[in-house]
């Protein structure tokens, strides 16, 4: 029988589990701990499950996921000062992808924020980084003494699918009346799907370049919403998809990987984020990135493309002349290129599109050049 309550952690076991572990299992996923999670990495192959999802579609658990809500007659104020994108012309009903930074400037965490009401704001940090962000928040708040500001931690009241593929729509316009095409890019509606008797937020976003919702809801209705788009997919070649699939899908769009592609070690602007950045309110780290921006002396995030055959990996140093000048943070073979393709930063010198280097994978130096993401073009 499912768990339909709370995530669990069984006694003695450091791992949290979704609403969803029963299911994985049933399913014959193969489990690894992710974030201080017990996921699914894979479930019939990686490359299996990446090819579904750029074809047809795939459905994610991401209810690993964090929650926090931010409300009160002074959560704008809030908003602005916490984060590096600008609320102030944001509609209710709207997400922006943002970064929150310390106050040397470098990136704590990114992730999407949601405008759920003229005072009230959702967001979503990475799984691992969900109690560093919400005790970061309180911190914030502490200093903005005699605002109103309420921050709640609700990560164990709600569960998050993510359908992605360009079949997406299809199958969950079977779970709903509502005109799904109504949903723009980044934007969000509240609705009933299928036979469920809560209401979900359904986003039109996700993490792999491809078309699809994310669906955040209360834990029983995930449970009950995995096993009804699943069924309603079966006709498009659905298949369920674990985070080995979700990791090349976002590195072959050049998506950042919190905790591996920076970790409070990187600003929005070496990071390749800046457009998340607007500089027209005071946020925390403006003064330090504004500096670094001036100086124009820093390291780049840039994409990598393997000439000759290997398998770059993180933490593999980039090289050029024989000499050091970046490093790998996230690298795979595409499952749609059929070659190398990795992420990292090189010093600012090196950071022009077509440069030649080399990628140290076991103690040799494999040619590569320096390109900009995605690594896969999408209409």
């Amino acid at each position: 029988m499912c768990n339909v309550g709370l995530p669990i952690r069984l006694e003695g076991d450091n791992m949290k589990r979704t609403p969803l572990y029963e299911k994985h299992k049933l399913l014959g996923a193969k489990l690894i701990e992710f974030g201080g999670w017990e996921m699914p990495v894979q479930y019939t192959g990686i490359i299996e499950e990446h090819m579904a999802v750029r074809n047809d579609a795939g459905l994610f658990d991401v209810s690993h996921m964090g929650d926090i809500v931010i409300k009160g007659k002074d959560a704008m104020e809030f908003v602005q000062k916490v984060q590096t994108n600008s609320f102030l012309k944001c509609e209710v009903g709207r997400m922006k992808y943002c970064h929150v930074c310390n106050e040397k400037g470098y990136t704590i965490d990114d992730m999407i924020m949601s405008r759920l009401g003229e005072t009230e704001f959702f967001t979503i940090p990475n799984a691992s980084m969900t109690d560093v962000i919400y005790k970061w928040m309180l911190k914030v708040r502490e200093k903005m003494k005699g605002k109103e500001i309420i921050i709640e931690n609700i990560s164990d009241k709600l569960g998050a699918l993510a359908l992605q593929g360009p079949k997406a729509q299809k199958i969950l316009q079977k779970l709903t009346s509502y005109d799904l095409s109504r949903i723009k890019p980044f934007y969000f509606a509240k609705l009933r799907l299928g036979k469920t008797k809560e209401e979900s937020m359904v986003s039109r976003s996700g993490y792999t370049g491809e078309d699809g919702f994310e669906i955040v809801s209360p834990n029983s209705v995930t449970v009950e919403l995995w096993d009804e788009i699943l069924e309603a997919g079966k006709e498009y070649g659905i298949k369920p998809i674990g985070l080995g699939a979700r990791d090349t899908l976002r590195l072959e769009m050049g998506y950042l990987l919190s905790g591996q592609d920076f970790h409070e070690n990187r600003t929005p602007i070496e990071a390749n984020a800046e457009w998340a950045v607007k500089w027209d309110h005071d946020f925390i780290g403006k003064e330090a990135m504004l500096k670094q921006k001036e100086s124009g002396k820093y390291d780049r995030f840039v994409g990598f493309e393997l000439l000759d055959k290997g398998v770059p990996r993180t933490h593999m140093e980039v090289v050029k002349n024989g000499k050091k000048i970046g490093e790998v943070t996230s690298g795979t073979i595409s499952p749609m290129l059929k070659k190398g393709i990795a992420l990292g930063y090189v010093n600012y010198e090196y950071k022009e599109v077509g440069t030649e280097v080399e990628i140290m994978i076991r103690d040799k130096g494999v040619k590569a050049k320096v390109v900009m993401p995605p690594f896969v073009k999408k209409q």
